[in-house]
């Protein structure tokens, strides 16, 4: 071959190559903007996107991660029922495999009643929310390959420069359709079908059966609000931190006193969706319980117990909560008890988040702040 001829073939695969690029650039131009048109709320000015990693290893979490971001000029404030910021409550993602095929459901779905101020999120103009969750918690995603994944929803309220108490006032919900980019991942190993996990159950010693059944309800909402008050304090984004709530009952921000307050009610509420909670009845003091160290997880409750309501403020689930607390407390733990004593605590911080009952009225929330 003389070097002419070489030269021309040069360039023709030069060209070649610039060609190949600039389709290959056209290609993911319009990848983009097809998955950028799958976005579209009618909540006016709410942005949805959702992010995969390129793969996942079986043993490990699928994590995606799901931004609202408000493009209004003004606060929105919008339910976060069906959406990824209240978890997986309801099926709110479509995910498929590379032939099509949905992923089954198998998380929980609720019959709800009317919303609280406390399930309203608010997005300041301009900004966003993020939120982290796990497919495989509640997706069956078994074999390996690849795997499509859009959120796509209804929320059902929301307001703009409306207060989250404003629109808990509303008298009828609507039904406002929420759909996200697709997002596309690749499992590379086939994932082993997890173990139901057993419903753990309280046990009871020296109780009646009426009082078994009032430990029961008492129990199941002391679980459900530690769950809570933990998803509060670890959902909070860094620049929205402490908020009114944490400020109220455990004082000024400091970063130390938050993870501290954060890893308490971690380990309060796994203690109580996972370990055997013993409750004895054998208690006739007029108090309203006690705990032994040397007898893990088991609450005697004495008579005040009874005297306690179950729904309203300091109600039963914050005896359980200032209880289960002195299991994982490693100094001094009453500061203060009842409501007003830990209000006026929470002006010094360093006792605040070493006291017991502080915990079981931020948990409980009532009235809601």
């Amino acid at each position: 071959m003389d070097k002419l001829t070489a030269n021309h073939l040069g360039t023709r695969i030069a060209r070649g190559g610039k060609q190949w690029l600039a389709v290959a650039a056209m290609a993911s131009v319009m990848l983009l903007a097809a998955s950028a048109a799958a976005q579209r709320s009618e909540v006016d000015g709410l942005e949805v996107f959702i992010k995969a990693e390129k793969t996942y290893d079986s043993r490990k979490p699928i994590n995606v991660v799901v931004t609202f971001k408000n493009n209004s000029g003004v606060p929105l404030t919008v339910l976060k029922w069906n959406t990824p910021f209240e978890g997986f409550r309801s099926d709110m993602f479509i995910v498929r495999d590379k032939d099509g095929k949905p992923a089954r459901y198998i998380g929980r779905l609720y019959r709800r009643g009317r919303p609280t101020a406390e399930d309203y999120l608010e997005i300041p103009k301009g900004d966003l929310r993020k939120k982290t969750l796990d497919l495989s918690e509640a997706y069956e995603i078994r074999d390996d390959g690849e795997y499509t994944v859009q959120l796509k929803t209804f929320i059902r309220d929301y307001g703009r420069d409306q207060s989250p108490e404003a629109l808990a006032d509303r008298k009828q919900l609507g039904s406002f359709d929420t759909e996200s980019n697709i997002a596309r991942f690749e499992q590379r190993r086939p994932r082993r079908r997890p173990r139901p996990e057993p419903e753990v159950v309280p046990r009871f010693f020296d109780c009646s059966p009426l009082q078994e059944q009032q430990i029961s309800q008492a129990h199941v909402k002391a679980r459900e609000s530690a769950l809570k008050a933990l998803g509060v304090l670890r959902d909070t984004a860094v620049d929205d931190r402490p908020g009114s709530r944490y400020e109220h009952w455990f004082g000024a921000y400091s970063t130390s006193n938050y993870g501290t307050v954060t890893t308490y009610f971690d380990k309060i509420a796994m203690a109580l969706k996972k370990e055997d909670i013993p409750y004895s009845c054998d208690c006739n003091l007029p108090y309203y319980a006690a705990v032994a160290p040397a007898e893990p997880y088991k609450i005697w409750l004495c008579n005040k117990f009874w005297q306690t309501p179950t729904t309203e403020s300091g109600s039963r689930l914050v005896t359980i909560l200032h209880e289960m607390f002195h299991f994982f407390a490693t100094g001094y733990a009453h500061h203060a008890e009842l409501r007003t004593p830990c209000e006026s605590l929470a002006s010094v911080p360093g006792k605040a988040v070493q006291n017991a009952d502080s915990y079981g009225f931020f948990a409980e929330n009532d009235p809601p702040l």
